[in-house]
């Protein structure tokens, strides 16, 4: 009933099902006004499954699903048109970070496609730092053990240099995106290169300075070598987003929202925009996830800061959020504490709750906090992952050798009670839950 001949140019094509199929509708020659529904199955008029057509994370190399056609079947479905009408939005995809933990095909698939089909207009940014020296940079959290597992999205990885990125521009246009600046080799030195902090270590000690700036922790010894870690990956991570925020500001396109995202986010499930416009009120200028099912839980002067949906009317509290650090005095964070969290002053605010306080600073006290489901991601990382067994078998009933395979985790974890998702979608795991041979 189907086009046969399409179906095996699928299956000849180096490109994965997902990748080619994610787009397509089928119509059955005997009544051509018949669109089979959008869903990972397609199923015969006389309701027979005829062919099984799953998404990638449905694969027993990244499920852990007894019967992987259970995650093929259960797969959402597309919810994109149940606001059709909705005024075309301009919107701005902004990424900065390093290229190890950077991963594109979710946001192509569970972002841009969505979009685009919502008949929204999609510019994509990403500044990345990919030079060894960015590599090797030592983690926040490095002591935990998937830490030392660490492995580049091997989508990516089989591309190099000038590849990686005309791979990657080819990818945002294919699913209707456009790619407006794609820098992969950017080269920085955020102590020497930004004038606010060249000044403040020209009168301290680099390890004073970013043992209690702008994250504070001095308890221990542990602590403080662990914020200084965490501090200057922060002013890193922030004067790389300045630097391509400038680039968005330089652009002829003037957008209605903007979408900043970590290097390491994962998509789930497609986004609806147009759902999301619907429900919250346009006064709202930012809009966030709640994250009030995390483990430990958040604290009230905590807002969580994987994903920031900014109006385009403040995105530049965020763009220039590394300016912001230094233009206001953060003992005003630090002092607002209980003692029961400043722990006699060795302790003062941590990451999201500067966020919050500085946009607090800024008059940006309303805005959205949603359920998990409604912005469907988590941030992952890929990890070198030897099966314990080398007798192991897989999902679909082979038997393996105990050579490393790679496997994405969530290396940080964020959910929701109301509108969340599943703990394990799609059978992924918590990194820290994995068990390395």
């Amino acid at each position: 009933q189907y086009n046969w001949q399409f179906l095996c140019l699928l299956l000849k094509s180096s490109l994965s099902m997902e990748e080619l199929l994610v787009d397509y509708e089928f119509t059955t020659q005997n009544n051509e006004n018949s669109i089979i529904p959008s869903r990972d199955v397609i199923v015969s008029s006389s309701n027979r499954s005829l062919i099984h057509i799953g998404r990638e994370t449905c694969h027993w190399n990244y499920t852990k699903e007894i019967n992987p056609l259970l995650c093929y079947q259960n797969a959402p479905l597309r919810h994109n048109n149940n606001h059709p009408h909705k005024q075309q939005q301009r919107i701005a995809i902004v990424v900065a970070g390093g290229l190890m933990r950077y991963t594109l095909n979710s946001t192509l698939h569970h972002l841009i496609r969505p979009l685009v089909k919502q008949n929204h207009k999609v510019d994509y940014y990403l500044s990345i730092q990919a030079s060894s020296k960015q590599q090797k940079q030592k983690a926040f959290r490095s002591d935990l053990e998937y830490m030392n597992h660490l492995t580049m999205d091997p989508l990516l990885s089989r591309h190099k240099n000038d590849d990686l990125q005309n791979f990657i521009r080819q990818q945002i246009l294919q699913y209707g995106g456009t790619p407006k600046q794609i820098i992969l080799n950017r080269t920085f030195d955020v102590f020497e290169d930004y004038l606010p902090i060249k000044e403040k270590l020209q009168t301290q000690n680099a390890t004073e300075l970013f043992a209690n700036f702008p994250m504070k922790d001095t308890k221990t010894i542990e602590r403080r070598q662990r914020t200084i870690v965490g501090n200057m990956n922060i002013l890193k991570l922030f004067y790389n987003l300045q630097l391509l925020w400038h680039e968005v500001l330089v652009s002829t396109q003037e957008y209605d929202w903007i979408f900043f995202l970590r290097d390491d986010t994962l998509w789930l499930q497609d986004i609806d925009m147009n759902m999301i416009l619907d429900r919250y009120d346009v006064s709202q200028k930012l809009i966030t996830l709640n994250c009030n099912h995390r483990v430990p839980q958040m604290h009230p002067l905590e807002m969580n800061d994987h994903l920031m949906l900014f109006h385009r009317s403040v995105a530049h509290i965020y763009g220039n959020y590394i300016d912001e650090l230094f233009k206001h005095d953060l003992n005003g964070c630090h002092e607002r504490l209980p003692s029961s969290l400043s722990q006699g002053g060795y302790r003062g605010c941590n990451s999201e709750m500067l966020l919050k306080w500085i946009l607090m600073q800024n008059n940006v006290t309303d805005f959205a906090k949603v359920g998990q489901g409604i912005l469907p991601m988590q941030r992952s990382v890929h990890v070198k992952w030897k099966r314990a067994s080398s007798n192991a078998t897989m999902t679909n009933g082979s038997s393996s050798s105990s050579s490393d395979e790679v496997l994405p985790c969530f290396h940080k974890v964020c959910n929701s009670y109301d509108e969340g998702v599943p703990e394990h979608p799609h059978g992924l795991m918590a990194c820290k839950d994995l068990k390395f041979g």
